[in-house]
């Protein structure tokens, strides 16, 4: 699959989301109605769509952000294609899932990048909560500017709230796109996507 054909699945998707042919209400079902998408719009018959897969499972064993894929898309006996990470924050947490979604972008970067064990990976977010795409302006630099202001993440990002973690680590520069769902007022979302 190719990152253009990727975007068009999930536009189709959200499409059908804003219809209301789909609910997706917290991230498991956003992260299984989508590989469900997959399964009947984009791929040949003998691709697997599977989720959860431990990295182990394709040959990696290097120390990565996560341990486990959201979604992975590889033909037998194992072909990797994609793999996908999803984030659909629920009951605030503002910050604290931001900084999990730069984590999805980190390991994405991982697995396509450093390990080489994908062509392709996205880390996708969708968010009904304003807080995520739109607040106040004067915090330029933090990584809020980045999810409502439209500032690329990149680099070295560190946690601002919570128990400490390591910093997330970013190889490239992207920048976080929210669009707007159609028939939904304050569902939007935005895809990262990384390709060799």
């Amino acid at each position: 699959m190719k990152p253009d054909q990727l975007r068009q699945h999930i536009e189709a998707f959200f499409s059908a989301v804003g219809r209301r042919e789909i609910d997706i209400y917290n991230e498991f079902s956003l992260q299984h109605e989508f590989g469900i998408w997959l399964r009947s719009h984009a791929h040949h018959p003998e691709t697997k769509i599977q989720f959860e897969r431990p990295v182990r499972f394709f040959g990696v064993d290097g120390k990565l952000t996560k341990k486990e894929i959201d979604l992975a898309c590889f033909q037998p006996p194992l072909v990797p294609i994609m793999v996908m990470e999803f984030k659909f924050p629920r009951a605030g947490q503002v910050p604290i899932q931001m900084f999990k979604f730069c984590q999805d972008v980190a390991f994405v970067e991982e697995l396509v990048l450093k390990e080489k064990r994908f062509p392709l990976g996205c880390a996708l977010i969708a968010a009904d909560d304003a807080h995520f795409y739109r607040g106040n302006r004067h915090q330029a630099g933090t990584i809020y500017s980045c999810f409502r202001d439209g500032l690329p993440i990149s680099g070295t990002i560190e946690k601002s709230t919570g128990k400490e973690e390591p910093p997330v680590v970013l190889k490239g520069e992207y920048r976080i796109e929210w669009q707007a769902v159609a028939g939904l007022n304050d569902l939007k979302y935005a895809a990262i996507t990384v390709a060799q």
